[in-house]
């Protein structure tokens, strides 16, 4: 599931003054215009507000859905193991 449908499905519409933008924004550290602007599909969420907005969802929200171009399955660098 998007994050767009997300919202609809728990506040009735995507909208910045809803209940559920509002927490998750927080959850997140994020502002609502920001999500907004995610479920919208206007701007593109960094790998880590991916991986906040999928655990905060408890999952309903999946980080490859959200950013589907980003390597999620390839393996970590041998130099970035060692920091």
């Amino acid at each position: 599931m998007n994050l767009r449908e997300f919202l609809d499905v728990e506040d009735g519409k995507t909208n910045l003054l809803g209940v559920t933008i509002r927490r998750l924004s927080k959850d997140c550290g994020v502002s609502c215009q920001t999500l907004y602007a995610i479920a919208l599909g206007h701007r593109i969420p960094s790998a880590r507000l991916a991986c906040d907005i999928e655990h905060h969802t408890g999952g309903t929200v999946n980080r490859r859905v959200t950013l589907p171009n980003f390597p999620w399955d390839q393996p970590m660098p041998r130099a970035a193991e060692a920091a």
